[in-house]
């Protein structure tokens, strides 16, 4: 499923950009069944062109992070497990900050999630 956005937000009295929000976006994720009741979904986001509504803060910088999620769904019957990597080559990425701190807000590196549920 890719998407590709484009937006070129402007402030209607000043006609300024608005500020904080990417330019350009893009994401691309599909899942694959590689065994009967198991699926992997890798995706990609990249985001770029923004400007800080802090200058202060300093530039915020286009980045892009990989994504993977291994699911097993209705195992035995009733488990659905699921464990995913984010951001695994680790990107180091900032958000906008809405007031000056000095920087902006750093985003979490690779991290490790994992889901069970039971259905009955």
């Amino acid at each position: 499923m890719p998407n590709y956005a484009w937006q070129n937000a402007r402030n209607d009295q000043t006609n300024a950009r608005v500020t904080g929000v990417p330019e350009q976006q893009v994401y691309v994720a599909t899942a694959w069944e590689f065994m009967p009741k198991w699926q992997i979904q890798p995706q990609l986001k990249w985001v770029g062109n923004r400007i800080n509504p802090i200058p202060g803060n300093g530039a915020l910088n286009d980045y892009q992070t990989i994504d993977f999620t291994l699911r097993g769904k209705k195992l035995y019957g009733h488990l659905n497990l699921a464990a995913s990597l984010r951001n695994a080559l680790d990107t180091r990425y900032q958000e906008p900050a809405q007031i000056n701190i000095g920087g902006n807000l750093p985003m979490p590196g690779r991290s490790f999630y994992l889901e069970a549920s039971i259905h009955f």
